[in-house]
């Protein structure tokens, strides 16, 4: 007696819940997600970050030819070998673009070029001298 009982009830429950499955309609299951605003990224690739704050990074030329994307433009508006935070400037090696890091990791030089092998170049862009 049990028995059929739960087995009218399974019945029961099984009919209910296939005309409630039916009455629903029909859905949109691949509908894709639209953001509200259009939303563009500010993290492209590792040369082309360029915040949406007007600042432009500055141009490094090697023998007049525009080497800044030669090198990673980092977030702290510094070129450099990687994506670590230190310090570095771009220098012409065989007239080509090569990130070097500055001497001991003091400062950011932003500009080098064929005469200043190995040398951070420009008025304030300068490696300071080691210190003790």
């Amino acid at each position: 007696m049990f028995t059929k009982v739960i087995l009218i009830a399974s019945v029961i429950l099984a009919v209910t819940a296939n005309e409630q499955w039916q009455s629903d309609g029909p859905t949109e299951s691949h509908k894709e997600y639209e953001p509200e605003s259009e939303y563009e990224s500010q993290y492209g690739s590792k040369n082309e970050y360029h915040p949406k704050n007007g600042y432009k990074p500055k141009k490094v030329y090697c023998l007049g030819v525009d080497v800044t994307n030669d090198c990673i433009y980092r977030a702290d508006n510094n070129y450099a070998i990687d994506d670590k935070p230190r310090s570095g400037y771009v220098a012409c090696v065989n007239k080509s673009a090569i990130c070097m890091p500055c001497p001991y990791g003091l400062v950011f030089c932003s500009k080098a070029g064929y005469k200043g092998l190995g040398q951070c170049l420009g008025k304030y862009d300068e490696c300071p001298p080691r210190s003790y």
